[in-house]
């Protein structure tokens, strides 16, 4: 019964790193590009660069980055 409650724990700790580092959040008056190792990632049905606006994100953890950009006016 130890074991397997402690086994449960180890799983459920590494669920919640996973999911922590997948979720990322865009603030008001930012975009963000999303890079796949290295690479800019394409929308599927245009084919141009996809470019994230403010809101929850989700992005695979160790293979996609996200680059955050400033939109607001600059002088």
């Amino acid at each position: 019964m130890n074991v397997t409650k402690a086994l449960l724990g180890i799983v459920g700790v590494v669920v919640f790193l996973v999911v922590s580092m997948s979720l990322f959040t865009i603030s008001q008056g930012y975009h963000a590009i999303e890079l796949r190792l290295g690479r800019l990632v394409n929308d599927p049905s245009t084919g141009i660069p996809l470019v994230l606006g403010p809101g929850l994100h989700m992005k695979l953890p160790l293979i996609e980055s996200v680059r955050v950009f400033d939109t607001r006016i600059q002088t």
